[in-house]
């Protein structure tokens, strides 16, 4: 059957979309203006449909501790009202769109969400590790630290105590990987005197045996050869949950304090996670992992199972092909 205009229209339109739902994109300096290490994506294109229509809405971070300003940000912005589609991850993110959206819900598709898929491939297909970080990671049991861009929010407060407990342990390894905007906010909000401390801090690690700092654009790497994360409140805690490793969220008060109680672990239950508010428990988590003891391990694969159910490395094939049925059931 030969194509009509419209569908040739349609279809180049929805070419120019579906790299950013199948494939991981362009990696960039973190940190950099192309970087896009948070926020939301969005598949806008750049002709084909009027502009002021947006196809389809990808959101970058995942949905899963909610905040109580987040009935707005995952529900309410204008994106949401404007967006032909919006990319659900689960039936427990539709319920909860759909409660407090302005449009009822009804442009969601509930097909996962594509940013998981690398994550689950990983499970299966190491990615390669860089020549310079194998003889830091191999033969040592690793853990991955994350942390927040907020000096005075996150857990670099705890640095002199875990860089001590790894000087001590030479069978493991610290993968420090530090929120892009880090550098940039202490430099421009802090004193002279606490970034210096920062600088101080990334060139400790980095002059470790089995210390690493981690500058790579993806966490792909650390997420691979890493035993365990240590975290500070992020999008990387739900990322780390499909490889079914141990996570320590180190939690402050001010997280605390943002939490809706109602809805707290409504999309992925919070329990799979161990929690800390000190350095002391930062250190007991390292020495139970270290020993084997991973006692997360049973409720961790049963929220996996029942709360992640479409993080099966197939969510962005999924979109591309709703999105293309819709596509042309409109052309019909």
């Amino acid at each position: 059957m030969i194509a009509t205009t419209a569908q040739r229209r349609r279809d180049n339109h929805f070419n120019q979309y579906v790299w950013l739902c199948s494939r991981q994109q362009p990696r960039t300096k973190r940190g950099s203006a192309t970087d896009r290490s948070a926020g939301t994506v969005h598949c806008q294109p750049t002709q084909g449909l009027p502009a002021q229509r947006i196809p389809a809405d990808l959101p970058y971070f995942l949905p899963f501790l909610v905040l109580k300003e987040h009935k707005e940000t995952l529900c309410q912005l204008p994106v949401y009202r404007h967006a032909w589609k919006v990319i659900g991850a689960s039936e427990r993110h539709y319920g909860f769109y759909k409660k407090y959206a302005v449009n009822g819900g009804g442009n969601m598709l509930i097909t996962g969400l594509p940013k998981l898929d690398p994550v689950v491939k990983l499970r299966n297909s190491k990615t390669p590790i860089p020549k310079q970080w194998r003889k830091v990671v191999e033969g040592r049991k690793v853990f991955l630290w994350n942390t927040w861009y907020d000096y005075s929010s996150s857990s670099i407060d705890y640095f002199d105590t875990i860089m001590e407990w790894f000087r001590s342990h030479d069978d493991c390894a610290l993968i420090w990987r530090r929120h892009p905007l880090t550098d940039t906010v202490t430099r421009l909000y802090y004193s002279p005197e606490v970034y210096a401390k920062l600088q101080s801090y990334i060139e400790a690690v980095g002059a470790m045996e089995n210390g690493i700092c981690d500058d790579e654009a993806s966490c792909d790497i650390s997420f691979s050869c890493s035993d365990a994360q240590i975290s500070d409140y992020s999008s990387l805690m739900c990322q780390y949950l499909p490889l079914n490793k141990p996570l320590l969220w180190t939690k402050n008060s001010a997280d605390t304090r943002k939490f809706d109680k109602q809805h707290s672990g409504f999309f992925i239950d919070w329990r799979w996670m161990e929690d800390t508010s000190d350095a002391a428990g930062v250190i007991r988590f390292l020495e139970r992992i270290r020993q084997g003891e991973d006692e997360k391990a049973v409720i961790r694969q049963s929220i996996l199972h029942r709360d992640l159910p479409m993080a099966d490395g197939h969510s962005g094939e999924r979109v591309c092909e709703e999105i293309w049925t819709l596509i042309h059931q409109e052309d019909a």
